[in-house]
């Protein structure tokens, strides 16, 4: 007998990405944390099973709480299969299957949110928050030359990206991204955190040429398939088109308005995302977010 859990809500990139309905396709369990399993489709596609506490990203199922608990039966390198509507596991007690209706699909695209400019007191908001935790991530020293980090052998290489992303010299910002792939630590590497929020920005300035943007966020997602972890290379992948995790949309909604207390609620809850992905990622946005302006 199957056992069949609750879907709260997920990305429609995820289902975008599955087959058509009745077409099924063959995949695995890739991995399996406390509150996430990763399953891998034989196409490549990378497609996560979170909890309701973790926020959406592009690739995610996310499960009602207790749901995940449910989850806890399931291996990696155990069998899967999907399809538009449905994912079957292989749980030890038998199959578990997760279904979903197209009112639970969330648009994670940042191109939505493009319009006018933050204003003045805002970014003072964003800069500001980013130096106070730049201590944090080991691309600190972006926003406090004073710190010392790992990464400070490859600072020079760093500015030289964003210098060349923020001229939109895609080129150039292309032809040293592709050596800062994959760099740093974790499941989603500090460099790999720091280029998907300076994506972000980009995306969400309307002034920033799409035609670059493409260029240099195709080029990322291409190097992360052979330098970086799968689910950061998903993440990159993503990126590249333009759909970002539910924390970084929501910071970016806050950037186009006035409302100083709840942009500082969502720099709070960006900058709890994992070890130093949060810190990472707000270094990117903040840099990002000087298209136009000046830089070092």
């Amino acid at each position: 007998m199957s056992m069949r859990l609750r879907v709260k809500d997920l990305a429609g990139t995820a289902v975008a990405s599955l087959p058509p309905r009745g077409d099924w396709r063959e995949g695995a369990v890739h991995s399996v944390y406390h509150h996430t399993v990763n399953i891998r489709l034989e196409n490549g596609t990378l497609i996560s099973l979170i909890s309701r506490r973790a926020p959406l990203h592009p690739f995610a199922i996310r499960l009602d709480e207790d749901e995940m608990e449910r989850l806890q039966g399931i291996r990696e390198g155990g069998a899967c299969r999907a399809t538009q509507a449905e994912i079957r596991l292989d749980g030890q007690n038998g199959p578990v299957v997760l279904s979903w209706g197209r009112e639970q699909l969330k648009n994670l695209s940042a191109d939505r949110l493009r319009g006018a400019a933050p204003t003045a007191a805002i970014l003072e908001i964003l800069n500001r928050k980013a130096e106070e935790n730049a201590g944090k991530s080991a691309l600190g020293f972006i926003a406090d030359p004073t710190l010392n980090s790992p990464l400070l052998p490859w600072r020079d290489r760093i500015y030289r990206l964003i210098a060349a992303a923020l001229r939109a010299e895609s080129k150039e910002a292309v032809w040293v991204g592709k050596q800062l792939v994959g760099l740093g630590w974790g499941l989603t590497p500090t460099c790999d955190d720091f280029m998907a929020g300076m994506l972000a920005a980009f995306w969400f300035n309307r002034d920033y040429p799409v035609r670059k943007l493409a260029e240099l966020g195709e080029c990322l997602a291409v190097c992360g398939e052979t330098q970086t972890t799968a689910v950061s290379a998903q993440f990159l992948k993503w990126a590249a088109k333009g759909y970002f995790s539910q924390g970084i949309l929501e910071l970016l909604e806050c950037l186009r308005g006035k409302d100083e207390v709840c942009l500082c609620a969502k720099l709070q809850q960006l900058l709890s995302m994992g070890h130093s992905s949060g810190c990472d990622t707000l270094m990117g946005i903040v840099c990002g977010m000087r298209y136009g302006g000046t830089w070092i």
